[in-house]
């Protein structure tokens, strides 16, 4: 069997040492001649210390925290993987959105262009709605009339096909 055997002092132990040493309240040598053991191994305790704190001495918590560690690691990378694609779905719809809004108002502004065409043939070849003369009772106009007489019903059909998409 080799020089080194198994410690015979608790993680507990070795942490309740480096910590009284870290206070100032005792040093190293007095720490190793209260334990019998060689100075050596009390200053790697102190070491071990400074450079992972009391995991050190608890390496079954350091195996824990490091699990930890490396899911919350891939469970970000995996949250950002989903961020990146839904981001990337989100511009897909975006554009497809632009374009479908660019198709819309061209057509909009195609059926504008065919209800002005209509407007000025009516008020080229159709005489303007005579109003009687006589006084009416209400400010109510006769409306089907008025429809008739201007080719309001023909813009309002355009109007309607150009609502239901049958432009």
């Amino acid at each position: 069997m080799s020089g080194r055997g198994r410690s015979k002092y608790s993680p507990e132990q070795k942490l309740k040492a480096v910590q009284l040493i870290e206070s100032g309240k005792v040093n190293v040598p007095e720490v190793a001649e209260t334990l019998g053991i060689h100075r050596t191994a009390v200053y790697r305790w102190v070491d071990l210390f400074k450079e992972k704190g009391r995991l050190a001495f608890f390496p079954e918590e350091r195996k824990i925290l490091i699990a930890n560690e490396v899911l919350h690691n891939d469970s970000m990378e995996k949250v950002e993987g989903l961020l990146k694609v839904g981001n990337n779905f989100l511009e897909h719809i975006a554009a497809y959105l632009d374009a479908d809004l660019h198709s819309r108002l061209f057509e909009i502004d195609k059926n504008q262009k065919k209800i002005l065409k209509v407007l000025e043939e009516k008020a080229e070849f159709s005489p303007r709605p005579e109003f009687p003369e006589k006084e009416v009772e209400s400010d109510e106009l006769e409306i089907e009339e008025l429809e008739t007489e201007s080719g309001i019903s023909e813009i309002s059909s355009l109007i309607a096909d150009d609502i239901n998409g049958d432009g």
